[in-house]
């Protein structure tokens, strides 16, 4: 057997999109393949037809001929997996962003031991070796901060 090198997104989108599907019901019967509670019904509601999921939350190929590939079972763990983790940000990337944003959208940015108050009441804090660290929170498209104006008489 030889092992191929791909990508994360390569990867990713042969397990959910060609290997996970092959799963047909869930392993205890036909009933825990259809999403239980509020989901299975509110799916119903938007489409008027009951959606049935296999067992690694993607709809099943009825035309499949054999099961899912062990590597795309071991990357559905994987990234299940991950619900567990807890994203840490550095205080300074945090603050450091807040005032790109503030500049981005013409707001005045609040003093770092400010922000730092608001953000911890917010966040649990952690520290490591002397550094800040905001936990379980994540930064996301943190604006370019906006060139100072230029002195003319430069």
């Amino acid at each position: 057997m030889t092992k191929r090198t791909m990508d994360i997104e390569t990867l990713l989108r042969w397990a959910y999109r060609e290997e996970l599907p092959k799963a047909l019901g869930s392993a205890s019967g036909p009933s825990d393949s259809i999403r239980s509670g509020w989901a299975g019904i509110s799916s119903y509601a938007q489409l008027l037809a009951v959606i049935d999921y296999n067992r690694y939350g993607v709809l099943p190929d009825l035309t499949a001929l054999d099961g899912p590939h062990v590597d795309a079972v071991r990357v559905f763990d994987a990234v299940r997996a991950l619900d567990g983790c807890a994203v840490e940000v550095p205080a300074h990337a945090a603050y450091e962003a807040y005032v790109s944003w503030s500049l981005a959208n013409a707001k005045r940015a609040r003093s770092q031991t400010k922000f730092g108050r608001v953000v911890g009441q917010r966040f649990q804090k952690a520290e490591q070796t002397g550094r800040i660290f905001y936990l379980s929170c994540e930064l996301h498209d943190v604006p370019a901060r906006p060139e100072a104006p230029r002195n003319p008489n430069d």
